[in-house]
Formats: C-alpha cells, sequence, structure tokens
C-alpha cells in the first residue's frame, strides 16, 4: 500500500467520526435542529466538512508528514507503525472530544469554547459525568474505537511503497497547510465564519466541539472589535474622556448595611414559580422571598457558564469572546468585590459548596478581596442523604448551615458571597421527601428534584438567620449563575434569564422594579445597597437607579454577543447581526440604536482590556494577593 493511500484512508476514517458526531447531534437534540428545513440542514453538513477537517488534519499533520518524507529511513515498518500508531492516538483524543461535547451541547445549545481552559481542576466530575448520564454514550464510543482499531492495524499492514518525491511530498504538505487552515485566502477559518448564512441553529451544526475547543483555546485574547472611532464610542455610552472612561467614585453613607449574596446554580427562571408563573411549585421558599422582597423579573445573567457569571458578579467585567477570563488568568486590572468590602473595614467570606480547587476559586477569592474561604473538603454532613457522595458539587445545606457556624452572633460588618451547587449536573438522589419526579442524573425530573431541596435549604437557612443579632441589618440578595439549559428551543434572551431577588424587610421596599438587569449590575448594586462607597469601574448601573428605557444587559453565549433591552434583543457575531426582535412598541429605529450600542460597548471593552485600562491601580483594583484563610485539610472547620 502506497504512504499516500495510507495517509488518505487515515483522513478518511477520521472524518467519519466527525460525520458520526454530527449525526448524533442531529438525533439527539432533534428539537433544537427542527427549524432547519431539509436543505439546509444538507448545507450545514457540507459546510460542516471545512471546520471538520481543518482541526483533524491539524492534529494529524506531524504523523502524516512522518509518514510520508520522502527519505529512505522513513520506508521501514517500524517507523510506519510508530507513527501510524500515534495517529490513531490522536484520532481517539478527537473522538473523546467529540463524544463530550455532544453531552456538553444539550446544556448551552453550543460546543465547546474556553471550557477547556478550566477543565483541569475538575477531572473528578468529568469521570463522575462519564460514569453517570455519559456512560452508554461512553461505552459506544468505546466499541467504535475497537473496530476503528481493527481497521487502522490492517491500513498498517505491509511494507510502504513507493518513496515520494521531494516535488510529490511538498504538494502534499501545501495541501496540509492549506487544510488545516481551511481557506484559501489570508485569513484561516474560524468559528465565526459559520455563522456567515444568518442562522445561529445551522451554525452549530456546522461546527464541531474539537474545533470550537481548539480555536478558543489556541487564540484566546485575539479577538479584535473595532467599529466607530474611539470619541463615537465615548458618545455613544455617555463617557468622558479620561483614560478610565468606566471609573466612578461614590461616597460611603450611614448606616451600613451587611451582604449575604448567593449565587444560585443553574436556577433558571423559567422554574422559578414568582417568575415565570408556570405553577413548577419547586420554589416556595424563594417564591416567598420575592414576594416580600424586591424582585426584578427582566435580570440576566451575563453568560451562560458558572466563570462568565462569577466574573461579572465579582468584577463588573463582561466577557467576550477571545478574552481571558478569572479562571484562566486574568492580568488587567479590575475592580473587586471583596477588595471594595474589606478596605471599607467589612469581614469577606467566600463559600462553594464545591471542592476548593474547583474553577480555582480559591485562588479567585483571594484575588477579589476574600479573605476567608471555605469550600467542600470543610463542610461536614448535616443532613442523612440516600447517597451522601453522589453530590459531585456538594450539598447546598451544608454549605448554609457552615455560613451560619462562621457568622454566629458576629457583630462586624461582613459580606459573605455563597455559590451553591446541588442543582448542577448530574444531579444526586435527594432524599424521599424533596422528590418531585422520578430520579434521574440529568434532565427535567432530576433538576426539579434538586431544585425543591435547595430551595427549602434557603429557606431554612433564612429562617436560622433570623435568630442572629446580625440578621436586621442585613441585605439577602439571590440570583442565578446562568439557566439551566436544556435542549430546549429558546429565543435569544430567554437562555440568559435568572432570577434576582433583594430580600431585606425593614430595609428594602418590596415590589417589582421592571428594569432590564444583569449580572453585570451587581458589583455596583451591591456596593450602594452597603453604603460602603468607594472607587470602582463597571459598564454596570446600580439596580436600583436604572432608567426602564435605557437599561440593558449584556450577554455572550459561545462565539456570539447580545445585547437585551426594554423593547427586545439583539445577538451578533462580531461581523454581522444575527438575531433580532423588537416588539410592536417599539420606537422607530430601536433595535439599530440598540446594535449600536452593543457594538460599541464591546470594542469598549476590548480596547480597554487590551490598553489595561479598565480600572486604575488605586479604584479596588488591588484586591488581596494573599492566600484566604481556610481550615487545614482534614481538620473540623471552627
Amino acid at each position: 500500500m502506497s504512504r499516500l493511500t495510507r495517509s488518505a484512508l487515515f483522513v478518511a476514517l477520521g472524518a467519519a467520526a466527525f460525520q458520526l458526531a454530527r449525526l448524533g447531534l442531529l438525533l439527539r437534540y432533534r428539537e433544537f435542529f427542527a427549524p432547519l428545513p431539509g436543505h439546509r440542514v444538507l448545507a450545514a453538513w457540507g459546510s460542516g466538512l471545512r471546520f471538520d477537517l481543518s482541526i483533524l488534519l491539524a492534529f494529524l499533520a506531524v504523523p502524516l508528514v512522518a509518514i510520508n518524507l520522502p527519505l529512505r529511513f522513513a520506508l521501514r515498518p517500524g517507523w510506519q507503525r510508530g507513527w501510524g500508531w500515534a495517529a490513531f492516538a490522536l484520532v481517539v483524543l478527537v473522538v473523546f472530544m467529540l463524544g463530550g461535547d455532544v453531552v456538553y451541547f444539550g446544556h448551552v445549545q453550543r460546543h465547546m469554547a474556553g471550557e477547556l481552559l478550566t477543565m483541569e481542576n475538575d477531572w473528578g466530575f468529568l469521570v463522575g459525568m462519564a460514569m453517570g448520564p455519559g456512560l452508554p454514550l461512553l461505552l459506544g464510543v468505546v466499541a467504535s474505537l475497537s473496530g476503528l482499531a481493527f481497521l487502522w492495524s490492517r491500513i498498517l499492514r505491509g511494507p510502504a511503497e513507493p518513496l515520494l518525491r521531494p516535488g510529490r511530498f511538498a504538494l502534499v504538505a501545501l495541501l496540509l497547510v492549506a487544510g488545516v487552515r481551511g481557506s484559501l485566502g489570508h485569513k484561516p477559518l474560524n468559528p465565526i465564519d459559520a455563522f456567515a448564512g444568518g442562522s445561529a441553529t445551522e451554525a452549530q451544526l456546522s461546527l464541531n466541539g474539537a474545533f470550537t475547543g481548539v480555536r478558543a483555546m489556541l487564540h484566546g485574547g485575539h479577538a479584535r472589535a473595532r467599529f466607530f472611532p474611539d470619541d463615537q464610542v465615548r458618545s455613544l455610552l455617555g463617557l468622558g474622556d479620561g483614560p478610565y472612561p468606566l471609573e466612578r467614585s461614590v461616597a460611603a453613607r450611614a448606616p451600613r448595611r451587611n451582604v449575604i449574596f448567593v449565587l444560585l446554580e443553574s436556577w433558571s427562571a423559567l422554574y422559578v414559580d414568582a417568575f415565570s408563573h408556570r405553577g413548577y411549585g419547586v420554589t416556595p421558599r424563594l417564591d416567598g422571598f420575592a414576594a416580600g422582597g424586591a424582585k426584578f423579573p427582566r435580570f440576566y445573567a451575563a453568560g451562560q457558564r458558572s466563570y462568565e457569571g462569577l466574573q461579572a458578579t465579582l468584577t463588573g467585567l463582561p466577557s467576550l469572546p477571545g478574552m481571558p477570563t478569572l479562571t484562566t488568568g486574568l492580568a488587567t486590572n479590575v475592580s473587586r468585590l471583596g477588595a471594595l468590602a474589606r478596605d471599607a473595614g467589612y469581614r469577606t467570606l467566600f463559600l462553594q459548596t464545591s471542592k476548593r480547587r474547583s474553577l480555582r476559586l480559591d485562588a479567585i477569592a483571594a484575588s477579589t478581596g476574600f479573605s476567608e474561604y471555605y469550600g467542600m473538603e470543610d463542610m461536614p454532613r448535616r443532613l442523612d442523604y440516600p447517597e451522601s457522595s453522589s453530590a459531585a458539587f456538594g450539598w447546598d445545606y451544608e454549605l448554609y448551615r457552615l455560613l451560619l457556624d462562621k457568622l454566629h452572633g458576629e457583630t462586624r460588618p461582613f459580606i459573605a458571597y455563597a455559590f451553591t451547587g446541588t442543582t448542577h449536573t448530574p444531579y444526586p438522589r435527594v432524599p424521599a421527601r424533596f422528590a418531585k419526579r422520578p430520579h434521574a442524573d440529568d434532565g427535567e425530573d432530576g433538576f426539579l428534584n434538586a431544585l425543591s431541596y435547595a430551595d427549602w435549604s434557603l429557606g431554612e437557612f433564612v429562617d436560622a438567620a433570623r435568630a442572629e443579632p446580625w440578621f436586621a441589618n442585613t441585605i439577602f440578595v439571590f440570583t442565578a449563575d446562568h439557566t439551566k439549559g436544556g435542549a430546549e428551543v429558546h429565543a435569544f434572551d430567554q437562555a440568559f434569564h435568572v432570577p434576582f431577588v433583594v430580600y431585606a424587610p425593614g430595609l428594602v421596599a418590596p415590589g417589582a422594579h421592571d428594569v432590564v438587569g444583569s449580572q453585570l449590575d451587581v458589583l455596583p448594586t451591591l456596593v450602594e445597597l452597603m453604603g460602603i462607597g468607594g472607587t470602582y469601574s463597571t459598564i454596570g448601573t446600580p439596580l436600583f437607579a436604572k432608567d426602564r428605557a435605557a437599561g440593558t444587559a449584556q450577554v455572550m453565549g459561545g462565539q456570539l454577543v447580545g445585547m437585551i433591552g426594554d423593547h427586545g434583543f439583539v445577538s451578533h457575531t462580531l461581523r454581522q447581526r444575527l438575531d433580532a426582535h423588537a416588539d410592536p412598541g417599539a420606537p422607530a429605529g430601536w433595535l439599530d440604536d440598540l446594535e449600536r450600542r452593543l457594538l460599541a460597548t464591546c470594542q469598549l471593552v476590548y480596547s480597554l482590556h487590551e490598553k489595561n485600562r479598565w480600572a486604575s491601580p488605586a479604584s479596588g483594583a488591588a484586591g488581596s494577593q494573599a492566600g484566604v484563610r481556610a481550615p487545614a485539610a482534614g481538620s473540623p472547620p471552627g
């Protein structure tokens, strides 16, 4: 068998794996792709071949070059077999990436992107997913790879003839380069190119998780967006001419208030009756807090992953395609919630139900100014659970009880930031009294059971807090990191819609606030609620001061950015408008104005990030770089 034939067969087998993954995606998420007519499905499939070959050839480039070297020693059977099996190992890696992406797609309706950069600290969770909800797929992948290994061994049998001439080898190398680039133009293929047809659904069928994930990992930080002259950007956004245009200073005021901020894992507004009125009946405690507190029915997450919500609420800096994040290493000066409170004399606590290193939150807590940090290892079991170890992301009730222990009898001002996790898939088996549906590790049934338990835990926490001396001076803020996701077809704005409740009897008047808000408004809102004052930078606005007509929420989903306003929304690829909706009452030209504001905001964020002009070093940017205080491993929490 000639070496070129052998190489072509390797590529063909690898390409077949991509087609099987695309077929699996189409079948598993039929509802999501249902709006695509048949001819557009075929068009997406054809377009997807470019993305498939680009990433496949990038993985196989070195083995293919080695196999086809125009040198005598490259004809040796050992050389051919060694590089042939190296190519197989790389195809196995790609196959596992594609399989994981098919499962992942159901949570956010897009392929993997920067998530690859945050996985190294969560291998335990990934293994749990593979052995739980993903086990049937895993077994199918292993069986397929066994068959692939057999075919691979057959292709590698026998000598490899003939020896390539240098000219033919150069042609093979050029074809490899062109294939990896995916384009004959001066710019290589980019995930954004899949959106050129104007349909996000069609683009997702064209793309694959190996391509989007590796591109995000290798090319993060290289995105650029320039749509207007700099002075026009500031004019469009109503900003001044200083070197730090987003910086603002607010005066401290008395009395100062405590804040307990709870970031609820995956609590979509859809499943909270106080916001959706759908009658799920699994969130009576949060519904009650919404009725007795300030409710924001038009509040949106800044992104679709936890680290995007954490970054937005802790720093006021949005995530944008190509930009580094707190979890991957953010060198930009940003304002930091914990540092602002700490510098005002507050005790600062950060807790999460997951393990301490999950999402690198131990380091993030320290860098954003929180002096105390606690994770799963610090939380002893307080309840009897059917399978106590099944909660891969920990138990909410245990987090709340630990927080109560830490704050018991506290007389100093404080801010506590708590990130829950029981409602993260795979869903644990909860005690029978909370089970509303048959148990499931994934899907709506499992989520509703976990949500019922999580809501009860939240209510128990607030009830117990009423007995503390600090309760009367404490403001509770509840929101979610992102929506649950799933395979359901959503309008663009619904994919980010989360609850937001401010509960503080006697301190904050109850009532609904019909303004558009987002997680980017959290930092300025908490600074105002605490009354601490300070200098900070953010594109957000204190929610209680927002103007309804001007209120917007900037969001990001994979390679798309968007902005939601009072009358509708617009989504964008940073090359073209992709999706837009305006209600009948929108003023003439409203969507165009919203699009200009979105693009101006993105340009400003990229520019300030690149020039490190987001926040001045003196504006709360110098968050604590010291380690956080937590119990030593193996010791009981105090």
